[in-house]
């Protein structure tokens, strides 16, 4: 539970100082992160 406070202020914070383009990579690493791990997951 106290990860999740963590990170809640992590991206409060976060947000306060990174512009949109900042965000739009921030998301499309994330999305590309979760597709490479299924794709891991598929493969074996």
């Amino acid at each position: 539970m106290n990860a999740n406070v963590q990170a809640r202020r992590f991206f409060d914070r976060a947000s306060e100082v990174a512009s949109p383009d900042d965000w739009e990579a921030l998301l499309n690493l994330l999305e590309d992160r979760q597709t490479n791990k299924k794709r891991g997951k598929k493969e074996r």
